[in-house]
């Protein structure tokens, strides 16, 4: 997540302009989620990861809500597409 955040040694090398305000709030946002699905002893799973795009969290702003929903869709998609490609290739 480190080098999709503003500031990145990346960007001027490629002249690619640094995210809005927003998308660097919507990156960090991501990086919590996916953090509070990391179990204390090791990596996170698919469906850790999906779980805690679930959780309620209440009083949460509106970027957050549909950041949290976008990379529950994204995962679940790429939930559905390794359980198909598990089914394909026994």
């Amino acid at each position: 997540m480190a080098d999709a955040r503003p500031g990145a040694r990346w960007r001027p090398a490629l002249q690619i302009a640094e995210p809005s305000q927003q998308l660097g709030e919507a990156i960090d946002i991501m990086d919590e989620i996916v953090r509070t699905g990391v179990p204390p002893t090791g990596s996170p799973t698919l469906d850790a990861l999906i779980d805690a795009t679930r959780e309620d969290r209440p009083g949460e702003a509106d970027l957050a809500k549909l950041v949290r929903g976008v990379l529950r869709s994204t995962l679940e998609q790429r939930r559905t597409r390794l359980a198909r490609e598990v089914d394909h290739h026994p």
